[in-house]
């Protein structure tokens, strides 16, 4: 039988289009400061994750964003699927936080980061303010982890 986490990150993001990578990497850096939790990684999501998602407790997701500040974290909460939410390249997190608790009968405690972005052009090199931005963000979020 195979033992779980209590936490998954999820780590999002194309690491060959530079910055796009953040989530990728913030989410690895994670994984090596919390004991005991998940990691998977997404180029994109999608409504499939709602059935990975309920075997935990806690979900981190972690994302670049073109934002003002270097890095951002909110709690996100369940919304109303939109009607053709599973025929679209987007899903939002609510939206697959809504299929979860709808199909599984639960919904895990769940945040989403997002750290600025700089440059999403091609190429597999992040930008020095993007690493920082996300070693900043790890930081926050080991420290909101100690809360939960």
């Amino acid at each position: 039988m195979e033992t779980r986490s209590a936490t998954l990150i999820i780590g999002c993001g194309n690491s060959t289009r530079r910055d796009d990578g953040l989530g990728i990497y913030a989410a690895d850096l994670l994984k090596n400061r919390m004991e005991n939790a998940s990691l998977t990684l997404y180029q994109q999501l999608d409504i499939s994750l709602a059935e990975t998602i309920v075997d935990y407790d806690l979900i981190i997701f972690v994302d670049a964003g073109i934002i003002d500040e270097p890095f951002t974290i909110k709690k996100i909460d369940a919304n109303p699927v939109r009607p053709n939410a599973a025929y679209t390249n987007v899903t939002s997190i609510s939206e697959i936080l809504n299929i979860a608790e709808k199909i599984y009968h639960k919904t895990p405690l769940c945040y989403a980061v997002i750290i600025k972005g700089y440059d999403f052009s091609f190429g597999e090199r992040l930008t020095k303010k993007g690493r920082a931005a996300c070693k900043d963000a790890v930081s926050a979020i080991t420290e909101l982890l100690l809360l939960c």
